[in-house]
């Protein structure tokens, strides 16, 4: 039996000793893990990155919103996409 605690006890000892490296990696696996999830959904359900350039203008074409889109897919009702473009000096177009 002692032989046994002293052999948990060093490998308690080197494992504490590697806390900070095993910390680091299960942040970055945690990391990896999350953006593979949302990389999954986003295929899943169609979306895709926005265009981001240096004007102004705010555009999107067959906009969605996750939650609401899910909320209504629960309820049996269809989500529809929404078109908005806002740019400096012109009205708003519908949907936004």
């Amino acid at each position: 039996m002692e032989i046994e605690r002293r052999i948990f006890a060093a490998l308690v000892k080197a494992v504490l000793d590697q806390s900070g490296p095993i910390g680091q990696a299960a942040r970055a696996l945690a990391e990896i893990d999350l953006q593979a999830a949302f990389a999954d959904l986003a295929t899943g359900e169609g979306w895709s990155r926005p265009t981001v350039d240096e004007s102004r203008a705010f555009e999107i074409a067959g906009g969605r919103h996750p939650v609401v889109e899910r909320a209504l897919r629960r309820k049996g009702e269809t989500f529809v996409a929404n078109d908005c473009a806002l740019t400096s000096g012109q009205t708003p177009r519908s949907g936004c």
